[in-house]
C-alpha cells in the first residue's frame, strides 16, 4: 500500500511574527489515484514566463554581438530611388546596418513600366572582400519558377500550347502509370502529383534532358493528380522544360527559349543556365549561422513553420500552409500578388492592379522565403507605403 502524507497549515503568531506550522498526518492509501500529492503543474504554466524572458534576453544579446562584430556598414551603395521612394533606400541601408543583410543584395522596383528604384550594395563575396556591383549576378532558386511560367504563358499566347491540354498531347510517353489525365494547368499549379521522383537522380541525369524526360514519363504520381496541390520544389523546372521542348516549334530547351524569345529582345540580364565564361560574375552564397537563425526565429516564429515543412516534407504541406496563411502572399490592400519567392530570400512579385513589380535578390541566404524573409518584407512594405502615401 502507498503511504501518503497530508500536510495542513496552521498560522501561529509568536513575538509579533506570523509563522506557518506544517503538520503531517500519515494515512494508508491503497492506490495512487487518490493520493493527496498535488499533480505537477503543466510545463508552460510553470516556466513560460521564465523561458520567454530568457529567450528575449539571449536574442537581444545576439543582436548586440552582431552589431558589434558585423562587417563594415554599407559603403558601396549603387543606384537610385526616385524622391517619393526614398524610404526604400533608407530601409535598404538599415537592413545592412542592423545586421539582417549579412552579405550583398539588390532591389529593383517598376511602377507602370518605369524603373523607380534600382539599388545594390554589400558584398558579392564577403570572405574575399569582393564588393557587389551592378554587374553582380546571384542564384535566385525558386524565383525562377515565375520565369518558367512566363515561358509557358508565351507559348500559350502564340497558340502552341493550351493550359487545358493533356500533357500527353505534346508528350505521348507521359501517358502511363496514372498520368494519362494530367493537364498543363495541373503541372503549372502544382497539382500533377509529381513533387518527388522515385528513381535515383545522378548529376549526369540532371543535365540530360532526354534522360530526365524518360524518368518522369515512368514516374507514378505521388497522389491522385488534380485532387491536391503539393509544391513541386525540385521537379517543377524539369517538367516545364519538357513542356517547352515539346510545344516549341523549334524544340528548344527552356534556357535557350527564354534567352532568345524574352531575355535578348527585352535586354534582360537573367539566365536559366549561365554560360561558363560568365561564372566569375556570380556572388558567393552563404547560409545563416545558428545565431542568425535563432535571431530570425525570435523575431518571426513563423520561421519554425517553414523549417517544419522543409524537414517533415509531406507532399502537400507547403500548399496547405499557404491556404491556411493567405496573408503570406497578399498585399496590404488584400490583393493577391503574381510571382514567386525563392529559397534564401530572393523574390519577384507583381501587383497587376497597381502595375507594380518588386524584384529582390541576395546572396546571404535567409531561413524563410517570401513574406518570411525579413529584409524583403521590410523593403516591400517601404515600397507600398511610399506608393500609397504618394498617391
Amino acid at each position: 500500500q502507498l503511504l501518503c502524507a497530508h500536510a495542513t497549515e496552521t498560522t501561529v503568531s509568536t513575538a509579533g511574527k506570523t509563522e506557518i506550522a506544517v503538520h503531517h498526518k500519515a494515512e494508508n492509501r491503497g492506490d495512487r489515484t487518490n493520493c493527496c500529492d498535488p499533480a505537477p503543474q503543466p510545463f508552460w504554466t510553470r516556466n513560460c514566463v521564465r523561458y520567454a524572458t530568457g529567450i528575449v534576453c539571449v536574442a537581444l544579446l545576439i543582436e548586440q554581438l552582431e552589431i558589434a562584430t558585423q562587417m563594415p556598414k554599407l559603403d558601396n551603395l549603387v543606384g537610385f530611388a526616385q524622391p517619393k521612394f526614398v524610404k526604400v533606400e533608407k530601409v535598404f541601408r538599415k537592413n545592412f546596418h542592423d545586421g539582417w543583410e549579412r552579405e550583398g543584395a539588390a532591389i529593383a522596383v517598376y511602377h507602370k513600366g518605369e524603373l523607380v528604384v534600382d539599388l545594390q550594395g554589400g558584398y558579392a563575396d564577403a570572405s574575399a572582400l569582393r564588393k557587389w556591383t551592378p554587374q553582380t549576378r546571384t542564384v535566385v532558386f525558386s524565383a525562377t519558377k515565375a520565369v518558367g511560367a512566363l515561358c509557358i504563358a508565351l507559348l500559350v499566347d502564340r497558340g502552341h500550347l493550351h493550359y487545358s491540354d493533356l500533357v500527353s498531347q505534346h508528350w505521348p510517353e507521359f501517358a502511363q502509370n496514372g498520368k494519362e489525365n494530367i493537364t498543363v494547368d495541373w503541372i503549372m499549379s502544382h497539382r500533377a502529383g509529381l513533387a518527388a521522383l522515385d528513381e535515383q537522380i545522378s548529376r549526369e541525369d540532371a543535365f540530360n534532358p532526354k534522360r530526365i524526360g524518360e524518368i518522369i514519363a515512368r514516374q507514378k504520381p505521388n497522389w491522385t493528380p488534380g485532387m491536391k496541390s503539393g509544391y513541386h520544389a525540385l521537379t517543377y523546372g524539369w517538367l516545364v522544360d519538357q513542356l517547352v521542348r515539346r510545344a516549341d516549334p523549334l524544340k528548344r530547351g527552356i534556357g535557350q527559349f527564354f534567352r532568345e524569345e524574352i531575355a535578348k529582345p527585352h535586354e534582360i540580364d537573367f539566365h536559366i543556365g549561365l554560360p561558363a565564361e560568365e561564372e566569375h560574375t556570380v556572388s558567393r552564397l552563404s547560409l545563416p549561422s545558428n545565431m542568425h537563425l535563432f535571431k530570425e526565429i525570435i523575431y518571426d516564429p513563423r520561421i519554425l513553420i517553414m523549417l517544419a515543412m522543409l524537414y517533415m516534407r509531406p507532399p502537400n504541406s507547403i500548399a496547405w500552409k499557404v491556404r491556411q496563411n493567405p496573408q503570406w502572399f497578399k498585399l496590404q490592400s488584400g490583393r493577391w500578388l503574381v510571382g514567386h519567392p525563392g529559397y534564401g530570400g530572393s523574390s519577384v512579385m507583381m501587383d497587376m492592379e497597381d502595375e507594380l513589380v518588386i524584384a529582390y535578390v541576395c546572396n546571404g541566404l535567409k531561413t524563410g522565403m517570401g513574406e518570411l524573409t525579413r529584409t524583403y518584407r521590410l523593403l516591400r512594405n517601404a515600397v507600398l507605403s511610399s506608393l500609397y502615401t504618394a498617391e
